[in-house]
């Protein structure tokens, strides 16, 4: 099999400079995935956004937190999926992160989609909203630790 080379060194780039999230949303208590990766601009940060963006889709910004200007690329959703599922094979670093992640989202969609999943012991029905709010927050919970460790 031909491996991509831009993989592998996006998956480094990845795993100093990205990130990943499972994030509450407001008061309904959706929890949505989010990936991305965060720079000071130069042409080759640009440069690399940009193809990345192609690829993937997702929001391209720059912005000044400080004294540099910076540029953030994110994805949301099916989107992080997809990317975070393309570079899983070459992440070292944030591997635990993206395999949770990976892991939260493939579990959210069976259950939201075929009625049913395999988190928490759930035999072939859809969650309660209470029992799929408390997976959700479980693991975006499991998410921050491995962030912090």
């Amino acid at each position: 099999m031909l491996v991509d080379p831009f993989l592998p060194y996006l998956a480094g780039f990845y795993d100093g400079e990205g990130t990943v999230g499972i994030y509450g949303r407001g008061r309904n208590g959706t929890y949505s995935l989010t990936a991305g990766i965060n720079q000071l601009v130069s042409p080759a940060s640009t440069q690399l956004f940009s193809e990345c963006q192609v690829r993937w889709g997702g929001r391209f910004s720059i912005y000044r937190p400080g004294t540099r200007d910076a540029c953030s690329w994110s994805l949301p959703g099916q989107k992080a999926y997809d990317f975070l599922v393309e570079l899983r094979p070459w992440v070292r670093l944030k591997l635990g992160q993206v395999e949770l992640a990976i892991e939260w989202w493939e579990n959210r969609y069976r259950a939201r989609n075929m009625g049913g999943s395999k988190f928490d012991g759930l035999a072939g029905r859809a969650p309660t909203p209470a029992e799929a709010l408390a997976y959700d927050r479980s693991m975006s919970d499991q998410l921050k630790a491995l962030k912090r460790a």
